[in-house]
């Protein structure tokens, strides 16, 4: 049974139970659970933050649901079609965290080998081509070898192949690693105009500031575990809302005291800080009714670096470890490291 986004299309990329686990040692008795029971859902059209420390299991569920390993347990789906099946793979485009690539080969040289792949036609691949390398910055390197490019440019290169053949699902995994502010900017910008074109991205990063400003959603692993996931306006909701007004009168500040942390004087208006952000409506009439003709809103937010450090570390207290590092083997005496 297909499950549907919330206007009713198939979801772009769903999981349900996915898990990993490395089985090693000379007596099978090493165990590491990479990936445990990841369910998750994600909208056709969306932006998607997939975060969590190094080892969090990241890599390893973009690489289940491309089919480059094979799942212990669970399904995943790619608009609805299985990811055992490689007709899921036909609508998605791929750059993975560390790209090898055929160094001796011109960068167009380079995307034309890689339009055979996806048996474009010759026509096809000509525009493709000139189209993904203009929309990545690099039509003035088309002849240039990549072995002569920089680690910026290697991304942009990555970038242009993993939409090459106008993907609906575009999976990145790091895809802002070794870019200057500059390229970051411009790597944004080519994301949200997929976005605008209806095409969903699926992209994982440790710039979290990055990810607060471009993302609809974000889920966040820990160990192996997906320990939130939501909507950014919902996960970060206000946490605190100061109001600022010209007039306060006794009564009107008597109202306001049971759910203000401060009301202060300052030069020529007055501060309200309130203890409940859902206060907000109340206060302002309160203010409004003093005939104060502005009345200024400020909502201090959660951020998301300080949304994802609380829950990794709420997460690890309930599962009695320390820092974040490894997903832990279940093995006592010995522990193995993440593929």
């Amino acid at each position: 049974m297909e499950a549907n986004g919330s206007d009713g299309a198939v979801n772009a990329l769903e999981t349900e139970g996915l898990s990993k686990e490395y089985v090693g040692g000379w007596n099978k008795r090493i165990r590491l659970l990479a990936l445990d029971a990841l369910t998750l859902k994600v909208e056709q059209g969306q932006i998607f933050g997939f975060l969590g420390p190094n080892g969090a299991g990241k890599s390893t569920a973009i690489k289940l649901l491309l089919g480059l390993i094979s799942p212990t347990a669970g399904s995943g789906r790619l608009f609805g079609v299985s990811i055992h099946d490689k007709q899921a793979r036909e609508r998605v485009g791929f750059l993975p965290e560390d790209p090898s690539f055929c160094t001796y080969l011109k960068a167009d040289e380079f995307l034309e080998l890689c339009g055979k792949v996806l048996h474009m036609d010759r026509a096809q691949r000509k525009q493709r081509i000139a189209e993904t390398l203009e929309m990545v910055g690099l039509s003035n390197k088309a002849g240039t070898k990549i072995a002569e490019f920089s680690r910026g440019m290697l991304q942009r290169i990555g970038l242009a192949q993993a939409l090459l053949n106008m993907p609906s699902l575009v999976l990145l995994d790091e895809p802002l690693n070794g870019l200057d502010p500059y390229g970051r900017k411009e790597l944004k910008a080519i994301l949200q105009a997929q976005k605008a074109q209806g095409k969903t991205v699926f992209f994982s990063s440790h710039i979290l500031s990055d990810v607060q400003e471009m993302c609809d959603q974000v889920g966040i692993l820990n160990r192996g575990r997906l320990v939130a996931c939501g909507r950014l306006k919902e996960l970060l909701p206000p946490k605190t809302v100061r109001l600022q007004a010209q007039t306060l009168d006794m009564a009107s500040m008597s109202r306001l005291e049971p759910f203000s942390a401060s009301i202060t004087r300052e030069h020529s208006h007055w501060t309200i800080q309130l203890l409940d952000a859902s206060k907000k409506d109340e206060a302002c009439g309160i203010l409004r009714s003093q005939n104060n003709q502005a009345i200024e809103v400020v909502s201090a937010a959660e951020s998301l670096e300080e949304y994802f450090f609380r829950k990794i570390e709420e997460n690890n207290q309930e599962r009695g470890f320390g820092a974040p590092t490894e997903p832990v083997s279940a093995s006592t005496t010995q522990q193995a490291s993440v593929p």
